[in-house]
């Protein structure tokens, strides 16, 4: 890239001078050209102001000999023959226009030549001519020295021109590059930070969208991840309890209200996953009116088998008449469910389940006796493992992911007591006119 900047930058360059400098060599030549001319006819005047007349060769010889060069002077008479000088015998084309009075200025034969008539002062008429040569090898060498300084004046742009092309290309291509490399980065998902300015906005600009993406991706991956790593807990319950119920039916004779059972947890568990998967990707339910007590119902039908295999008691309480709340389908089960199974797997004795009024809320208040979160050695056991930290132990295992379904659902999830555990679920009461609401 460097290099294809340069050579345009260069390209750029000889093409101005290739303009400009040809027609500036006319001019050049031009110039010589007509320098040479007008010296060629004040040597000629001079020579006019010198003779006299009549003209005669031996006074006109003594009268030239007088000027700074008078080996290129010839002198003709009005009937075209050579008085003095080494021009031709005979007059050319330029005395003869000097003879009918026109000055005249021809290249003849390699020569440049000047003829300027020699007039009577009395009469007015032409006597002869005065004929006034230089070589034109003279002139062309002038013109050629004049090209060679301009072709030499050329040679240095064009070299200075390569050395700021050079450093130009240099400041354009390398922020181009580093921002080649990070957009390689970014396809390997590494994290990006803002650098210092180029100084060029363009590339800036794209810099700053490059960290931004990266940000975005990272924390895409971190939510795919954490999906990735409570999902399973999420998960596993509704499949214990599945694994139980089968095994139910076949010591049963009449497996048909476990079968029930079964379809009911199949039909959580397919609930479960469509309400993760919403949450990693950004969609969660719109929150609807919905009966606490029939979530309260259906503990008991999933966690009393639970419970009776484990040896444990569960139960299920409510005090107060509860009213509709503003959750969305299947979202305080799933909040529940990882509580109860927390309770059975890392705490100890009763697990306990009790739901009561509250200002302009329900709250669902799940318990143990065990020696709750704080024997983990976690500040907060609702916030996911740092990074390096590795997949946290005890009751906090699928906290944060509860904590993320209640608020999705602009509700709360609460450690209100560490020993023993007591974790609350707030949630928001349904409006008055819903028909969730209805007594």
């Amino acid at each position: 890239m460097r290099t294809r900047i340069a050579v345009a930058i260069l390209g750029v360059t000889a093409l101005t001078l290739v303009v400009l400098g040809v027609p500036l060599a006319v001019v050049a030549q031009r110039f010589y050209e007509g320098r040479a001319v007008v010296e060629l006819q004040r040597r000629a005047a001079l020579a006019v102001g010198e003779v006299t007349l009549p003209l005669d060769a031996s006074v006109l010889r003594s009268a030239l000999t007088e000027q700074d060069d008078p080996a290129d002077v010839t002198v003709y008479d009005r009937g075209r023959h050579r008085l003095l000088g080494p021009g031709p015998d005979t007059a050319d084309a330029a005395v003869r226009q000097a003879l009918n009075g026109e000055p005249a200025a021809r290249s003849t034969g390699g020569d440049l030549v000047v003829a300027t008539p020699i007039n009577d002062r009395s009469t007015e008429r032409v006597v002869g001519a005065v004929r006034v040569t230089t070589r034109q090898s003279t002139i062309t060498a002038q013109v050629q020295r004049a090209w060679a300084a301009m072709a030499a004046t050329a040679l240095l742009a064009i070299a200075g021109a390569w050395l700021v092309a050079s450093l130009l290309a240099r400041r354009l291509a390398a922020p181009i590059e580093r921002l080649g490399e990070r957009a390689r980065a970014l396809g390997h998902a590494a994290v990006l930070t803002p650098t210092e300015p180029s100084g060029v906005v363009e590339i800036d600009d794209v810099d700053r969208v490059l960290v931004e993406s990266a940000a975005r991706i990272t924390r895409s991956l971190a939510r795919e991840r954490a999906f990735s790593s409570e999902v399973s807990h999420q998960i596993r319950t509704p499949l214990t309890r599945l694994s139980l119920l089968v095994d139910r039916s076949r010591v049963e004779r009449e497996p048909g209200a476990t079968l029930a059972q079964i379809d009911n947890e199949i039909a959580q568990l397919h609930d479960v996953t469509e309400h993760l998967l919403a949450l990693a990707r950004g969609r969660a339910p719109v929150p609807t009116p919905l009966d606490p007590n029939d979530v309260l119902d259906r503990l008991d039908g999933r966690w009393l088998p639970v419970a009776s295999r484990l040896g444990r008691r569960f139960t299920v309480t409510r005090t107060d008449k509860l009213d509709a709340v503003l959750a969305s389908p299947g979202a305080i089960d799933q909040v529940l469910d990882v509580l109860i199974d927390n309770g059975f797997v890392h705490g100890a004795g009763a697990v306990s389940v009790h739901a009561r009024r509250a200002t302009a809320g329900i709250v669902f208040e799940v318990s143990d006796e065990g020696p709750g979160p704080s024997s983990t050695g976690r500040a907060d056991v609702f916030a996911g493992p740092s990074e390096g930290e590795g997949r946290p132990t005890g009751h906090g295992i699928g906290l944060p992911l509860a904590r993320a379904i209640a608020e999705a659902d602009d509700g709360r999830l609460l450690l209100a007591r560490e020993r023993p555990p007591l974790f609350q679920i707030v949630l928001r009461l349904a409006p008055q006119d819903d028909p969730a609401r209805a007594p």
